[in-house]
């Protein structure tokens, strides 16, 4: 064996101040790899018996620390032995640069410098360890299955994340080599993580339904295609780490976003259901439209990006956004009729209106959730009006089923459309559909004719489609190529983006020209169909009319009729002994006011009476508001004619039932003291000045009520009502629920110009004493008998203590509309604007109010003014 004499080496240093002898290597020894069996303090066990001096000893500890932190500089491994320094051998130095532990072992004659004539106790220890060398190409193949979701020799996965088996790296150090690895593992860890989130969406569809179904579909094509990437990057060339560090930089930004935006990390901020939902599940994502919530706004912090990072990832979420919206534009265009037969097919309750299978009633079947989550581009009123079109769309296909809406040729569903070309094709053809079907409304006999519907073959048993049709998914592996529908949408965005010459808008111009531009078109069309089918069919004008004529005393026949029936010789009403008269009294009368055909809509009945009913006194201002009209609407029509709509026309024949009894009562009081005898003429003509003073002032309030309080509110809301179909003036209230409230409103006007608004009581309790006087004055001449003298000139004080009575209340109620005038609140439209937040408050400052029909308060003063009345 070859012997190397240390004596003869020009490498052996002097050492001064320590007495040396020269090592004799002449025999092996196995004291240097004894050493490896034992710790630091055993060594210095063995060796204390040796003549080592202290200098010599004292150095050795200090090369050993160094050779400590040499090593860890050099080698990424964990030791099982700190000793193994000492087992360096000129193997792997340089003969003529021996390192320090070599030339203390060579000072202390111990040993061997060749590691080959080592025993081979040494290699067991070694062996034994779990430190692994490796080449940097087998590393580089191991990370890069480590970022495809693979574990390999070297990483695995544990605790939900990738972790490195330890290595030694030969030729690389630790501190140069573990911040590269260490971001390249966070990477793949976070890639495997996006993994779960979409994995653990198809399994728990409930748990996130439809739209949530869709947003992990986008997030396993985005996966699959990094993944595709990573490998074919590197498939045809020599990799290495840096070159692998540098080609996941960018991606590691983008995954580190969408890490974030499914919330896989708690956070301190974060609500006690998203903690318990990353407690079960890893991670938390909202349901259903609330995940559009979150791309719309994620997207709105990046939407001006121009270029890099931010915006390749504001295109990769607005990609996200428009395949994640299509399973709820998909149900709310179905629920519109923009796609399929306006069926509602919500199998995971995501849409904002639900439907109860076990109500058969339209009306009551579909409703507004509570608590309801909107998409992004849909608010609370925007969602009502489409829910009530939507309603509007079930009624028709339940009256009408034969509508061109449930024939279209070519169905036109809401689609997230980014090029400005797909927009204008699709308003093309919705605007073409909306044209046949409004002259198909409005009964246009030529383009009616040139319409080409294609009818569905399919029963309407076949119209709710298989749930799984709706839900977007991934191909099979054997047939993908590696894009689908959501890569495909980002392709072709980022290639867009490129081209100066073509752009992609801002997200909220793409909300306005995707959804809320075609919602605009097509639901008032929904209603406008509705609306003509009640006109034309179900005869609204008709019903109407017929409401105006009886419960507005429109009809002067049936005005008329009623004062003969009430005042005159059918019922004496005045004289009855039981008050207020049974209706078997009166139904006998009542059947000659009403024509037969109209018998069966229109009917009179009693209300309820108590003892504190205003109406127990038969000569009271009250006495007939017991009174009432009844109006038969049947379905479809009780829509738009509402038991509480009956309720306000009621209120109004009441007042006006009280008005046409006063005037009445003035009217009556002439001919008897016309035809009397009088004693003394100055007593009859002072009495006959009372009465006609209190027939002035009943003229005048009769004729506010009839002409301006309820005629012009009236004709103005039928001619509305007949250029609904003709003009876009009106279209707000081409919807049977809206046409239902603009109903209230303009009886709510009538009933303000009346004074009958509880907000008005007491005006109206003004007015009433007024006319209780007026009763009162005739009650009185009612009871006088002609007997003498004396009873004209007792007659003469009771008239004229009731005519002063008279004449104070007169001054306090022109005093009260004088206030009202001043202060505004005799303008409708101040009214309005201060009781109410309806859409109709603009209809009528558009039209009523510029009229000069607002001002009624000041109408009647002049009406009162005429009559002499204002002083």
């Amino acid at each position: 064996m070859f012997r190397f004499n240390l004596e003869e080496s020009s490498w052996l240093p002097e050492i001064k101040d320590v007495q040396w002898q020269q090592p004799q290597l002449d025999s092996l020894s196995d004291q240097p790899f004894n050493i490896l069996d034992c710790i630091p303090q055993q060594q210095h066990q063995q060796h204390q018996h040796d003549p080592i001096p202290v200098a010599e000893s004292v150095t050795t500890a200090s090369t050993y620390e160094e050779d400590m932190e040499y090593e860890q500089d050099d080698l990424w491994t964990s030791h099982t032995f700190p000793t193994t320094l000492n087992t360096l051998s000129w193997d792997t130095r340089n003969s003529h640069f021996p390192s320090l532990p070599q030339t203390q072992l060579a000072h202390r004659n111990i040993g061997t410098p060749f590691i080959t004539e080592a025993p081979t106790r040494l290699f067991d220890p070694i062996i034994q360890s779990q430190t692994i060398t490796v080449a940097e190409s087998q590393l580089v193949k191991s990370l890069i299955q480590a970022m495809v979701g693979l574990p390999s020799i070297y990483f695995q996965w544990r605790n939900n994340q990738f972790h490195m088996y330890p290595v030694r790296v030969l030729g690389l150090g630790d501190k140069t080599i573990q911040p590269l690895l260490k971001d390249i593992l966070k990477f793949a860890t976070k890639l495997k993580r996006i993994e779960r989130v979409a994995q653990t969406c198809h399994l728990y569809p409930h748990q996130y339904g439809l739209t949530g179904l869709a947003f992990a579909s986008c997030l396993s094509q985005w996966h699959m295609n990094v993944q595709h990437a990573i490998v074919s990057v590197f498939e045809n060339q020599q990799a290495t780490l840096l070159k692998v560090y540098h080609y996941v930089h960018d991606l590691s930004f983008i995954t580190e976003q969408l890490y974030q935006l499914c919330c896989i990390e708690p956070e301190e901020q974060m609500s006690r259901i998203q903690l318990d939902a990353i407690e079960r599940f890893g991670f938390y994502l909202p349901f259903g439209a609330e995940i559009l919530n979150l791309l719309y706004a994620e997207i709105k912090q990046y939407d001006l990006a121009q270029s890099g990072n931010y915006a390749l990832y504001r295109d990769i979420c607005l990609s996200m956004l428009c395949y994640t919206s299509v399973p709820y534009t998909s149900i709310l265009s179905k629920w519109l009729g923009l796609d399929s037969s306006g069926v509602l097919d919500d199998p995971y309750q995501e849409f904002f209106v639900m439907m109860r299978d076990q109500v058969d009633d339209l009306l009551k079947r579909f409703q507004i959730r509570n608590e309801a989550k909107l998409p992004y581009f849909i608010n609370n009123t925007l969602a009502v009006y489409i829910f009530r079109s939507g309603q509007s769309l079930q009624l028709l296909k339940k009256t009408r089923p034969n509508h061109p809406l449930f024939n279209l040729q070519e169905p036109t569903p809401l689609n997230f459309l980014f090029k400005n070309s797909e927009n204008e094709e699709y308003m093309e053809k919705l605007l073409y559909q909306c044209k046949t079907i409004k002259a198909y409304n409005i009964g246009s006999p030529v383009i009616a004719q040139e319409m080409v519907v294609q009818v569905r073959h399919q029963q309407a048993e076949e119209v709710d489609a298989d749930i799984a049709d709706s839900v977007p998914r991934l191909t099979f592996l054997s047939e993908i190529n590696l894009k689908g529908d959501f890569m495909n949408t980002l392709q072709q965005l980022t290639h867009h983006q490129q081209e100066p010459s073509q752009f992609i808008p801002t997200l909220d111009t793409i909300i306005h020209s995707s959804y809320l531009k075609p919602l605009d078109i097509w639901c008032p069309l929904l209603n406008e169909s509705l609306m003509s089918f009640f006109i034309h069919q179900f005869k609204l004008e008709s019903h109407l009319s017929l409401l105006f004529d009886y419960f507005l005393f429109g009809s002067s026949t049936f005005v008329t009729d009623l004062k003969d029936t009430l005042f005159k010789s059918r019922i004496s009403l005045e004289h009855d002994t039981a008050w207020p008269p049974k209706f078997s009294h009166l139904s006998a009368a009542f059947k000659h006011l009403l024509l037969e055909e109209e018998q069966d809509l229109i009917s009179f009945s009693i209300r309820n009476t108590t003892r504190t009913s205003p109406w127990l006194n038969p000569n009271a201002v009250a006495a007939l508001d017991f009174l009432q009209l009844n109006y038969n609407a049947s379905y479809p029509l009780n829509i738009v004619i509402t038991p509480n709509i009956i309720e306000k026309y009621n209120r109004i024949f009441t007042f006006s039932l009280q008005v046409l009894r006063t005037s009445t009562i003035t009217k009556r009081m002439y001919e008897p003291l016309k035809n009397a005898k009088w004693y003394r003429t100055n007593i009859r003509d002072t009495i006959c000045l009372y009465r006609f003073q209190l027939d002035q002032f009943m003229t005048a309030v009769q004729g506010y009520v009839h002409d301006t309080a309820i005629h012009s509110s009236w004709f103005r809301f039928m001619r509305h009502v007949k250029e609904m179909p003709l003009t876009d003036d009106y279209a707000v209230i081409m919807e049977p629920y809206t046409f239902k409230e603009y109903h209230q409103h303009v009886l709510d006007c009538i009933l303000y110009k009346c004074f009958s608004k509880k907000s008005q009581s007491s005006v109206l309790e003004v007015l009433q004493s007024v006319m209780q006087d007026i009763i009162i004055f005739g009650a009185i001449l009612d009871d006088y008998k002609m007997t003498d003298i004396n009873g004209e000139e007792k007659l003469l004080m009771k008239c004229r203590r009731i005519f002063e009575q008279f004449q104070k209340h007169t001054k306090v109620f022109v005093r009260v509309l004088h206030v009202m005038e001043e202060k505004g609140s005799g303008r409708l439209s101040n009214i309005l604007n201060s009781t109410t937040s309806n859409i109709f408050k603009d209809l009528y400052a558009r039209h009523e109010a510029k009229l000069d029909v607002d001002v009624f308060v000041k109408d009647l003063l002049v009406r009162l003014c005429l009559n002499g009345f204002l002083e």
